[in-house]
């Protein structure tokens, strides 16, 4: 089975979004998904960890996808690809100033 998820908001909406999605899911699918979770959520606060008072959270994209195979509920193989990035949102030009 398969599953593929896309996120984007600060760390902490990430990994509340990841854990969200678990409950949403059944089957091997959940079982693969659930094995991943933790190295995800792991993996955002790592590199988006708070740092201090005032620490204004980046907003993040997270974009995963995992299959596997089972054989009477031993796994045989599994496969995560995951990618992190800050998402930059394009600010508007300033407007000059007229005289």
């Amino acid at each position: 089975m398969s599953w593929s998820i896309v996120f984007t908001g600060t760390p902490d909406e990430i990994v509340a979004a990841l854990d969200d999605h678990s409950n949403k899911i059944t089957g091997q699918s959940k079982v693969e998904y659930d094995a991943a979770k933790p190295h995800m959520s792991a993996l955002v606060a790592e590199n988006f960890a708070a740092e201090g008072s005032g620490y204004n959270p980046p907003t993040l994209i997270l974009e995963a996808s995992g299959h596997g195979s089972s054989r009477d509920g031993e796994q045989l193989a599994r496969f995560v690809s995951v990618r992190l990035a800050q998402h930059y949102v394009a600010k508007p030009a300033p407007t000059p100033l007229t005289e």
